[in-house]
């Protein structure tokens, strides 16, 4: 059975006269809302019947191999508005747990952060939160060297010691202002690039000061003041937590990663604010007043 689009006939005849404007608009949403609820039915027989396919092809693939499927789903993290993460996971959780064989998802750190996931949770076999291991000690007073560490192996990996293409001094400079692995990264990346067009052979604190300043210009784009207050919040209280399930500021902070959950060697857990954002605090401060 197709999707079916009802006629509103009756909704409609007869717009042309006798009918004020506010009643047209009425009978229009009223109208878009019925061909809607019509759309949503097929499409949730659509879904069923397609659960249904899937299940027959893992059989088909396990028995195939002789072997149990174990599927990865990735980047679902990087969904990008809250909205969107929270309905695909909260919302429709109960697909997503249909599949008859191993499935890991992974999802925005913010949704852990939601009244919903521990409802939620139950119906998964586990879960399990990536830490993201500190920089920088909780009160941000010294390095975690641990932490460093592990990002100064992420670099060494990732470029050929021989070449130097980094000073040391300019490479922990770099770890220490970000602390999250993928803006690290794209740190480096852009500070390399602006080296060469420098004409430099090396990267310097120069270009990753240029890139840092860059970034926190980006990042302070997408802030309201709602956001900067609860920025300033998060960091001294080291926590981020909403007043109320219908209010996401915080969330909203960590699914853009304006605000991040760090966790040391020992297994200790704090939010505050993205490191690169911290020289921007006294100016937040500041206008606030």
């Amino acid at each position: 059975k197709e999707v079916t689009h009802t006629e509103e006939k009756v909704k409609t005849k007869g717009y042309g006269a006798g009918i004020s404007f506010p009643k047209l608009i009425i009978g229009k949403i009223f109208s878009e809302s019925q061909t809607r609820e019509n759309i949503r039915k097929e499409i949730g027989r659509k879904i069923s019947d397609l659960m249904s396919r899937i299940n027959k092809l893992i059989i088909l693939v396990e028995n195939e191999l002789d072997k149990k499927l174990i599927v990865i789903i990735d980047d679902l993290d990087k969904l990008t508005r809250y909205e969107q993460a929270e309905k695909f996971f909260y919302k429709n959780y109960q697909l997503l747990v249909q599949p008859n064989c191993i499935f890991i998802y992974t999802f925005p750190i913010s949704l852990a952060f939601n009244p919903y996931f521990e409802n939620v949770r139950q119906y998964f076999d586990g879960d399990y939160v990536l830490p993201q291991p500190a920089v920088m000690n909780k009160d941000l007073t010294s390095p975690d060297e641990t932490g460093v560490n592990f990002f100064k192996e992420i670099a060494h990996k990732r470029i050929d010691e021989k070449v130097k293409l980094i000073e040391d001094d300019a490479l922990e400079y770099a770890i220490i202002n970000t602390g999250k692995l993928s803006e690290f990264i794209r740190l480096i990346s852009d500070s390399a690039i602006g080296a060469d067009v420098s004409g430099k052979d090396k990267i310097t604190k120069e270009e990753i000061d240029e890139c840092l300043n860059d970034l926190r210009a980006t990042y302070e784009r997408t802030l309201t003041k709602e956001h900067i207050k609860k920025l300033i919040e998060i960091h001294e209280k080291k926590e981020a937590q909403d007043e109320s399930p219908d209010n996401l500021i915080a969330r909203e902070l960590l699914l853009s990663l304006t605000a991040v959950e760090y966790e040391n060697e020992k297994g200790d857990r704090w939010r505050d604010i993205n490191l690169v954002l911290l020289p921007l605090l006294n100016k937040w401060k500041k206008s606030l007043k």
